[in-house]
């Protein structure tokens, strides 16, 4: 992810802290995270980032925003009873009937692991 992207997703993240949950609605914290998006929008830094960022598509920004990115796929999968995250190497998982998988992902950097934690 682009740290300018991770800024601005921080921008956000820090305007929405105590303001969304998992049990809402999905649309609705979607509905907040537009509206503080906007905020952040509105200040100068705001648009310095997004000057940066041409031709983001905001539909994605929020799609990326609201998902936990390439976690998902261990998240879905019924097979996993858990997700080891340490540091910045490869994350493992433990699968119920084959036991600790390594994986071939990971973090690309201190910041994008920050912004997932």
């Amino acid at each position: 992810m682009d740290k300018e992207a991770i800024n601005m997703q921080n921008e956000v993240l820090n305007r929405a802290a105590g303001k969304i949950t998992l049990k809402q609605d999905p649309q609705e914290r979607r509905k907040v995270i537009f509206n503080h998006f906007l905020e952040v929008y509105d200040t100068a830094r705001g648009k310095a980032i997004l000057r940066k960022l041409k031709g983001i598509n905001i539909e994605d920004f929020f799609d990326q925003f609201l998902s936990y990115g390439f976690i998902e796929k261990f998240l879905q999968d019924p097979e996993v009873e858990d997700i080891i995250i340490n540091s910045l190497d490869n994350i493992f998982v433990h699968k119920s009937r084959v036991g600790l998988v390594k994986t071939e992902e990971h973090f690309a950097n201190q910041a994008e692991l920050d912004l997932f934690i």
